[in-house]
């Protein structure tokens, strides 16, 4: 492949939804073999992670009801929900400005709406739009920062 094809694959593997890594092998393994090329890729890149997965479903499997297992994984349960919460918060921080608290709130309070309503997301997309294309100003996120104070 040259460089140029290379990049051709990778911008596609970007634009198309669902994983971008996947669609990338996938470009890449018709490119330089043809339709044997993107499958074989595939079934590379894929069954490493589906092995892995399968032997680990096994173990969990021949575990999780004996006595001696069933504390540590209630335990871990309550670990992986409180790294989740300590992630979120974290991001959520980083990501959060005094001057954008509002539309951050505003956000967030959309998207719980969505997730506890069970609206269809296409119609949260199209009225997106539609408040975009409304009111353009309205999530707009502003520099606060001086222009005229750079040398």
């Amino acid at each position: 492949m040259t460089e140029e094809e290379y990049v051709d694959c990778f911008v596609l593997s970007r634009l198309s939804p669902g994983i971008n890594i996947l669609a990338q092998v996938i470009l890449i393994g018709r490119r330089v073999s043809g339709w044997a090329g993107a499958l074989g890729a595939v079934i590379g890149l894929m069954f490493p992670a589906v092995v892995i997965t399968v032997i680990l479903c096994r173990g969990y499997i021949l575990v999780r009801s004996t006595p001696w297992s069933t504390g540590p994984l209630a335990g871990l349960s309550a670990a992986v929900a409180g790294f989740t919460i300590a992630l979120t918060v974290d991001l959520a921080r980083g990501a959060v400005r005094r001057e954008t608290i509002l539309i951050d709130i505003l956000l967030l309070a959309a998207y719980g709406a969505v997730a506890l309503s069970g609206v269809n997301p296409v119609l949260v997309i199209l009225g997106s739009l539609a408040v975009g294309v409304g009111v353009p100003n309205l999530l707009v996120r502003r520099d606060t920062t001086d222009q005229d104070d750079e040398p």
